[in-house]
């Protein structure tokens, strides 16, 4: 039990798990919707945006959080703007944007090592690090999300699987898909301190992607992500504390074993005479 209960005795490793189960939880359930409309690639380049966001900022003497939030959004909309010119695809957008603003961080925290965050932590995430205050912000970010999923929940599978019609049917579709860039926008930097920019998409999809496997609804397929997010943030913060290892890594190779094992369990299932 000690390995389990002797973590909780340092005040940091707390607020880590606290973080590290909110962002998990609302990870799991908006990315369904995410692993639904194939859009893995989106929240990564959202990812890598806010790198440059966060350097501009900090070094601006901005609040990092501004910096990200003003970083992701102004990504989305560059992102989906020239997407929208012909011969463009959304992918070569994505890849545009996503390179040149993570580019720019890079560039920004090399010229400004004294003031800059750490890259290290901005890359690969340092939840070990959070403070009261990233706690509050990760909640709020999370219970807003997650509400706003699960009472969005059929218009965002609908948008899925036929978005044409979803425009038909749904009312205020335009502005449901609006939302739900916000909220990707906001889910992704919420997760920066936990996970890091580069592994920010995995994060999102690994529980959408491992409930999928024993899912016979989206509906249970999103309560069964949320449930995985928030064990694989439990699971890989513990691994990370025992092995001294980033969290980040450590949360992502977690999931992935989660993947792993639901894939096996669902390939020995297949096996079996019915």
């Amino acid at each position: 039990m000690s390995l389990v209960s002797d973590p909780l005795g340092f005040d940091f490793f707390v607020r880590a798990l606290i973080a590290a189960v909110i962002v998990g939880i609302t990870c799991g359930a908006l990315g369904t919707h995410v692993a639904l409309r194939n859009m893995s690639a989106i929240g990564n380049g959202l990812a890598q945006c806010t790198l440059g966001g966060v350097a501009v900022a900090v070094v601006a003497g901005v609040h990092p959080v501004v910096g990200a939030v003003v970083g992701a959004l102004f990504a989305s909309w560059l992102m989906t703007t020239i997407s929208r010119h012909r011969g463009i695809q959304l992918d070569s957008a994505i890849g545009l944007v996503s390179t040149s603003m993570f580019a720019l961080g890079v560039a920004v925290v090399s010229a400004n090592r004294e003031s800059a965050p750490n890259l290290s932590d901005l890359l690969f995430g340092n939840v070990l690090a959070v403070t009261t205050s990233d706690i509050v912000l990760v909640g709020v970010v999370g219970t807003v999300v997650v509400t706003w999923v699960e009472m969005a929940h059929k218009e965002l599978t609908l948008a899925a699987f036929d978005r044409d019609g979803a425009a038909t049917i749904v009312r205020d579709a335009a502005r449901t898909e609006l939302v739900f860039q916000l909220a990707l926008a906001a889910v992704v930097v919420a997760a920066v301190q936990v996970v890091g920019v580069l592994l920010i998409a995995a994060a999102l999809v690994l529980p959408a992607a491992t409930a999928r496997l024993h899912s016979r609804s989206a509906a249970s397929m999103l309560r069964a992500a949320a449930l995985i997010g928030g064990g694989i943030a439990i699971a890989g913060l513990y691994t990370s504390f025992h092995a001294d290892i980033a969290s980040g890594p450590a949360i992502v190779l977690a999931g992935t074993i989660a993947f792993g094992l639901a894939w096996l369990a669902q390939q020995v299932t297949a096996a079996r005479p019915h």
